[in-house]
């Protein structure tokens, strides 16, 4: 495939997220430096501790986000085992960069003077040392491992394994999104079996990116469609799914020449949402997976396949309709009632298209 990075979160998010952390960190630097200044007044010590610890928390929640939006997103390796070596390689490099320049830096800010040099030379030594690089490079691994892990299981599904969380059926309130290519059959046709496999591959790589920033969930794949969920509550935004959708848009948008490079073709594809109560759990002993069970998923199924009929690439229910309808970054047309195969009752759609600023 055409080499494209597709990217999980911007850097300046990701060093947002990465702040806080990089900051709590860099208080040890700072306590571990405060020897070379003993003799200032405790205002300035302290003042200049704070501008050390702050120096590098930067300097280090920088390295990690470019390396998070620029070299990982390049990291694609066929085995599980790989990732995670040449992830945690890439973390170890980052920590072998971004520390020594965060504690070199904090340490000389506390020092001041002529002690300065002589400050930030002792932080570079001690984070260099050979066993700290080894600790540094074992604890990465480890952490990749789990994150991995969890990412391929599906965000929150190896946690709430752990912890038994749907080990009992429980009633949840979710949105579904059903988002599958369109055209598939001829596409199949036209690329052959294997090719047409690469191209679905590739389609739901580019979806981890919005999924994820949308916090959303992968329920299941079938064939070239994807089952999305969304929990449903008072901090949760039931339009995070159409965001999610339009982001997706975008990104194959940014993505069209390599599509057209390997597969002659630019994938198209349409969905359908809806939200209601589902029930949760955790079935089989030999492939245990955490599966929905409801209405809900029909009603979305159901939903989706009008999609072609009505010539609209995203319809929402009536439902889902009304608890996004007053966010201004969409524009909502009604499309109608219709009788479903499976369903008793009618549902009322609507399409769905993004405001642009």
């Amino acid at each position: 495939m055409s080499k494209v990075p597709r990217r999980d979160r911007s850097f300046t998010k990701a060093f947002a997220l990465d702040f806080p952390i990089a900051l709590v960190a860099s208080v040890g630097g700072g306590v571990g430096t405060s020897g070379f200044f003993a003799a200032d007044p405790l205002p300035l010590r302290l003042l200049l501790i704070s501008l050390g610890v702050v120096w590098s928390a930067i300097v280090f929640s920088a390295t990690l986000a470019a390396a998070q939006t620029w070299i990982l997103p390049l990291m694609r390796f066929p085995s599980f085992l790989l990732s995670v070596l040449g992830t945690s390689l890439a973390y170890l490099a980052v920590i072998v960069v971004g520390i020594p320049l965060g504690a070199a830096g904090t340490a000389a800010l506390s020092a001041h003077g002529p002690d300065s040099l002589k400050a930030a030379l002792f932080a570079v030594r001690m984070v260099l040392r050979p066993e700290m690089v080894g600790i540094a490079f074992a604890l990465m691994v480890c952490i990749t491992f789990y994150f991995m892990l969890s990412k391929k299981l599906g965000p929150g599904v190896l946690k709430n394994w752990m912890l038994g969380r749907y080990y009992r059926p429980r009633q949840e309130s979710r949105v579904f999104m059903f988002l599958d290519i369109k055209d598939s059959t001829r596409l199949g046709e036209e690329l052959g079996d294997l090719k047409f496999s690469r191209l679905i591959q590739e389609f739901f790589a580019d979806l981890t990116g919005p999924v994820l920033s949308t916090k959303g969930e992968v329920s299941h794949y079938i064939g070239d469609e994807a089952v999305l969920t969304w929990k449903v509550g008072p901090k949760r935004d039931p339009a995070l799914c159409l965001q999610c959708y339009f982001e997706l848009a975008e990104l194959i948008a940014q993505r069209q020449s390599a599509y057209l490079a390997d597969f002659r073709v630019v994938p198209k594809f349409k969905a359908g949402a809806h939200v209601g109560p589902v029930i949760a759990t955790q079935v089989g002993e030999i492939k245990s997976e955490v599966v929905f069970h409801g209405d809900v998923l029909n009603t979305t199924s159901r939903i989706q396949s009008l999609c072609n009929d009505l010539g609209s690439p995203l319809l929402v229910s009536e439902q889902l309709w009304a608890q996004v309808k007053d966010n201004p970054k969409f524009r909502f047309v009604h499309a109608g009632t219709h009788s479903v195969k499976g369903k008793v009752d009618s549902v009322v759609v609507y399409a769905v298209e993004r405001v642009r600023p």
